[in-house]
């Protein structure tokens, strides 16, 4: 009854695309092997995402590419967290926030400002996209 999210009995009837989770490392890895048709991304230390196998960002993407006639070659993405470093390594252009983890910089193609500078503005503009 005292769910943040609010009454989630009626979850098991609905389509569920992804879980937030608020667990330590430890609970996740606890958590994710029950549940072996899924995957997860931490971008915080209390905080992490589960997704079912397959369903990332990544596929996302190139669903999205497909869909509307373009390649990988003509892709940017932005991230400031874990949940998002393999993204940025698919994309043609990755982009890391000033406000990301260091893992996720030294994937990145390039660290722009945190999104409260007008990072992504600054990122496009670096890129040319934008005057």
């Amino acid at each position: 009854d005292d769910q943040p999210a609010g009454d989630i009995s009626s979850m098991d009837t609905k389509s569920v695309y992804q879980v937030q989770a608020f667990i330590n490392d430890q609970e996740e890895k606890e958590l994710m092997q029950q549940m072996p048709h899924c995957t997860s991304s931490r971008w915080y230390p209390t905080f992490c995402d589960i997704s079912p196998l397959g369903g990332t960002k990544v596929l996302g993407m190139d669903v999205f590419a497909k869909q509307n006639d373009f390649t990988m070659q003509e892709t940017m993405a932005f991230g400031d967290g874990g949940n998002d470093r393999e993204m940025l390594s698919h994309a043609c252009y990755g982009v890391a926030m000033a406000n990301g983890t260091d893992a996720l910089k030294q994937a990145a193609d390039y660290v722009t400002a945190s999104v409260d500078e007008d990072g992504i503005t600054k990122a496009l503009r670096y890129y040319s996209v934008i005057a």
